[in-house]
């Protein structure tokens, strides 16, 4: 499978997903509204009412479509910050892109596949898996 660059039209990465798995990809790449020269995602932060800031894009695997579709929306909201809570759940990991500085930046749960792709794909990141303090 195949997540594309959430700010451009390249492959970002490639991943192997086991077969039986579902896939679901969030974030404000193809979504989005730019509104005085800024990118404004289309998933709402419930806490503040505004688009969500925290990721750039969020892939998910999960048993089924709805828990990864549900997980890619919560963690587009949270960020790499909210790939703690992955440590209660059997069978969901993910992948958190991020701004960072001038580029982008991907935060891995330990389960999630290692992605392939091109030497100038950003070096990957695994997060701790300790549950995430409010």
């Amino acid at each position: 499978m195949e997540v594309l660059d959430p700010e451009g039209e390249r492959v970002w990465a490639r991943l192997a997903v086991p077969g039986g798995r579902a896939v679901c990809t969030s974030g404000h790449g193809q979504r989005f509204v730019t509104i005085a020269g800024r990118r404004l995602s289309h998933i709402v932060d419930p806490r503040s009412g505004w688009p969500t800031r925290a990721s750039v894009s969020v892939t998910v695997i999960a048993p089924s479509a709805v828990e990864a579709d549900a997980w890619a929306t919560a963690l587009a909201v949270e960020g790499a910050a909210g790939l703690g809570r992955l440590a209660e759940v059997r069978g969901v990991e993910a992948m958190v892109i991020e701004s960072a500085g001038e580029g982008l930046v991907a935060r891995l749960s330990s389960g999630f596949p290692e992605p392939r792709g091109e030497e100038d794909f950003p070096a990957w990141s695994r997060e701790d898996r300790s549950p995430v303090r409010p």
